[in-house]
């Protein structure tokens, strides 16, 4: 797969609730390109994203001869941000993209974008401390018991910030 659709434990639950489905049903392992955000599963290390199909989302649905989102309304913050990227403090186009479009951000959607942003890198802080705390204590090491560990812990700070 050319681009890989990483998550992170805000996007796991996102999926698996709105699907109602296990998150193992749409979770791929790789390996990790950072060891510090890995998650320690069964044998090793690995970085969690969504499952491909013949070298593309499995969420990616063709639909009257155009490709669209199966899971639009809820799909991972890298999804809801993409062709686009924060460089310098402005919004541009990510260079190596899969989508051949050329996407043009209009002025007025860039606050919207800006708040995009930010919750996409919160939700990110959030796992990485979330990642750390299972990599440290966590006895089961199944991707079962991670997206369980995972998901209590997104609820709980899903209440609290209501």
């Amino acid at each position: 797969m050319d681009f890989v659709v990483y998550l992170n434990s805000h996007d796991i639950h996102r999926i698996s609730t709105n699907l109602k489905v296990p998150p193992e049903s749409f979770i791929q392992l790789y390996q990790p390109e950072d060891k510090d955000s890995a998650v320690r599963v069964d044998d090793g290390l690995y970085d969690l994203a969504l499952k491909d199909d013949n070298g593309t989302c499995n969420f990616l649905k063709r639909e009257d001869g155009q490709f669209r989102c199966g899971i639009q309304s809820f799909k991972p913050g890298i999804c809801r941000t993409y062709p686009f990227e924060v460089r310098r403090g402005k919004f541009v186009q990510i260079v190596k993209k899969v989508c051949p479009v050329d996407w043009r951000l209009p002025k007025y959607l860039e606050e919207q974008m800006s708040s995009m942003y930010d919750s996409h890198y919160k939700e990110w802080d959030f796992y990485q401390e979330l990642v750390e705390e299972w990599n440290k204590g966590q006895k089961d090491r199944s991707l079962s018991s991670f997206t369980n560990f995972a998901n209590s812990r997104v609820e709980i700070s899903l209440q609290n910030s209501a």
